[in-house]
């Protein structure tokens, strides 16, 4: 049962995603695990300064670390807590679905197939497929194998889909249209700040003069007036 996996295995059940799971935790890894965490930097990241260490290093790190470390356990743990920590929305759905079943959803050892389809179905539509199959691997949400297996189904064609469609936006765009593209952009930038800038300047000079004639009516009158 997934309940009784550790976070480390738990993990390696979601392999194709840890590289997502790492990056939407890097700002925790560097101000909670890494720093001050001189023997991990030594070992899994050159002794790099912190400030310098790129996002596919980290990834890197952690990938091994997860599998290999003497406390691969504990950074397991520390990933997978920070990440569900981030899934606020998802932990209120399941709580809620699940509660229904029973309010004492913790408890549950077995969902009714049904129940479980339309669990399963709502998630994936409010959430989609991988965080719906990501969360409910690493918070042990109680469903059968055979919604398990669904959900990565569907998580696996959503990531190939997404990665098809990236290779498809880079590849519809030749690199000299992307170019030209990002320079008619600077251009149009360029020349509305330019306005802006003449605006202001046009602004400035119609307000000293404003200045030096309301100088002149009041040094005019002071001289009237002596």
């Amino acid at each position: 049962m997934i309940q009784e996996l550790s976070y480390q295995e738990k993990l390696a059940l979601i392999r194709e995603w840890i590289p997502d799971v790492i990056c939407e935790i890097k700002k925790e890894i560097r101000n909670e695990h890494l720093r001050g965490n001189y023997l991990f930097m030594k070992r899994y990241l050159g002794g790099k300064p912190l400030a310098k260490i790129s996002t596919e290093e980290l990834v890197a790190a952690y990938e091994k670390a997860i599998s290999e470390d003497l406390e691969k356990e504990q950074i397991a743990t520390f990933i997978v807590q920070r990440w569900l920590a981030k899934q606020t929305d998802v932990y209120a759905f399941f709580a809620e679905e699940l509660g229904k079943v029973d309010p004492d959803f913790a408890s549950l050892e077995s969902i009714d197939d049904a129940i479980e389809k339309k669990i399963v179905a709502n998630a994936v539509d409010q959430f989609g497929a991988r965080n719906s199959y990501l969360f409910s691997i690493l918070n042990s949400v109680v469903f059968s194998q055979q919604a398990y297996d669904s959900l990565k189904t569907q998580a696996l064609e959503q990531r190939e889909q997404q990665l098809a469609n990236a290779t498809a936006s880079r590849h519809a765009t030749p690199p000299q249209e992307l170019k030209a593209h990002y320079e008619e952009q600077i251009a149009r930038l360029t020349d509305n700040y330019e306005k802006k800038l003449n605006g202001w300047q046009k602004k400035y000079f119609h307000d000293i003069d404003a200045l030096k004639k309301q100088i002149a009516s009041l040094q005019r009158r002071l001289h009237a007036s002596s």
